[in-house]
């Protein structure tokens, strides 16, 4: 195929002939100009692209998304950091499966460290 640009306006020779629904592009060789005007000539390759939809059982679905649970704790979490629990809910939309993940850990905050109280000098034990 063939795009033209010159300036704001544009032609495409995929508008008037599109021989696939849904199609991908790649683009081959392109002259583009900016003086003394803009201009782009665009050669470009097309191929169709089969879309398909299944249906997904829910133990696959499962599955796939405790591999990303894993995944998403090792990125976030502090590897001192315990997983205590972790709740995931589901929800269903057209053609999309959304999943959300509730992440409760133990972590530590600080380092436990000995206190000791600080010794006195002579000067100070003298002197109140």
């Amino acid at each position: 195929g063939i795009r033209l640009r010159a300036g704001s306006k544009s032609w495409d020779s995929d508008r008037l002939l599109r021989p696939w629904e849904v199609s991908r592009r790649k683009e081959i060789a392109a002259v583009k100009l900016l003086r003394p005007f803009p201009l782009a000539i665009e050669v470009y390759g097309s191929h169709e692209v089969t879309v398909s939809k299944a249906k997904r059982l829910r133990e696959e679905i499962k599955k796939r998304a405790e591999q990303q649970v894993r995944a998403a704790a090792k990125e976030i979490l502090p590897k001192e950091a315990q997983l205590l629990k972790k709740d995931l809910s589901f929800s269903e939309k057209e053609n999309i499966i959304e999943i959300n993940m509730l992440l409760h850990s133990l972590e530590s905050t600080g380092t436990d460290q000995p206190f000791t109280a600080p010794q006195a000098t002579e000067e100070e034990a003298t002197n109140p």
